[in-house]
């Protein structure tokens, strides 16, 4: 087996140093490979869930707002891009754009902040979200099947 073994390393160290075939052939001209690359891809988000934010005054003590959201539905659609030059720098983002389709917002109030105790509720339909993020960067390390980007 350990013969076996080394023949295979042989072999692999044969075929990473035997020359290209358009060092063989004059005739065959290898393509270049461009200075630029890109990538597209579009992708599609349906989200739900609930949250909850409660508002203090000066000490845990007293709870003055509670702002409670539930049953929220959301449909998004997304693209992201990504530019890579030859030189290891690339420029990379995501953009989105949706709709909340369904929710409940509860606004609570409490004393002694506001007298009496109010609480509103609101229905959350068609409310439109968007978002768009960015980078610039480059290679940090790039080996064969991996890169790490910075």
């Amino acid at each position: 087996m350990m013969r076996r073994a080394a023949n295979l390393a042989l072999m692999a160290v044969a075929l990473v140093a035997r020359p290209s075939a358009a060092a063989d052939n004059p005739f065959i001209i290898e393509s270049e490979k461009p200075a630029f690359t890109a990538t597209f891809a579009m992708r599609y988000w349906y989200g739900m869930g609930s949250t909850s934010k409660d508002l203090y005054g000066l000490t845990r003590d007293t709870l003055n707002s509670r702002l409670s959201y539930t049953g929220l539905q959301s449909h998004s659609g997304e693209v992201f891009f990504r530019l890579d030059h030859d030189s290891g720098l690339f420029w990379k983002g995501y953009a989105g754009f949706g709709v909340v389709t369904g929710g409940n917002l509860q606004d609570e109030d409490f004393p002694p902040g506001i007298t009496p105790y109010s609480s509103t509720d609101s229905t959350l339909q068609n409310q439109t979200l968007g978002y768009l993020s960015t980078d610039i960067g480059g290679d940090i390390l790039l080996g064969r099947d991996f890169r790490l980007d910075g």
